[in-house]
């Protein structure tokens, strides 16, 4: 199985991702800022990195794309729609942010932690699998649990 994992230019996956032993391909995005004097430079990276991430996927022809959220994921799955890929989108919080919402509908299936999040994505399709968690945090979590009885 390979791996592509697209990530923010000048992020700190640049380090870890490689450091992982993973292929990585970076983006010049950037999230939506509130003040919008501060958005006019999105104006033009956005749509570069639209078109990046639609190279970068029918080059990498994945079976699927997987998002988590974030500014990156919405370009990303953005380019899964366009190329046709299948879109799996996960997230870890309550309520999903932007990208997610905005993309839910386009997704094969929304991975959420919480059964309510459902109830805000409306048409799309989603399945409470709790979050994931790296085995080092699962067995702490029984150490812990070991310890209080």
């Amino acid at each position: 199985m390979e791996i592509l994992y697209v990530g923010k230019r000048g992020g700190m996956e640049e380090q870890l991702v490689p450091e992982a032993g993973l292929e990585l391909e970076t983006l010049s995005v950037s999230g939506i800022q509130d003040e919008p004097w501060r958005n006019i430079p999105l104006l033009y990276r956005l749509p570069a990195s639209v078109l990046r991430a639609v190279a970068i996927v029918r080059r990498f022809q994945p079976d699927v794309v997987f998002g988590t959220g974030g500014y990156v994921a919405g370009v990303t799955g953005a380019a899964a729609v366009v190329t046709r890929r299948p879109l799996v989108l996960q997230f870890p919080d309550a309520v999903p942010g932007r990208a997610v919402r905005r993309l839910a509908r386009r997704a094969a299936v929304v991975c959420s932690a919480y059964d309510e999040s459902a109830e805000r994505l409306p048409g799309a399709r989603v399945v409470n699998t709790g979050n994931p968690l790296r085995p080092e945090f699962a067995r702490r979590g029984v150490e812990l649990r070991r310890r209080r009885r």
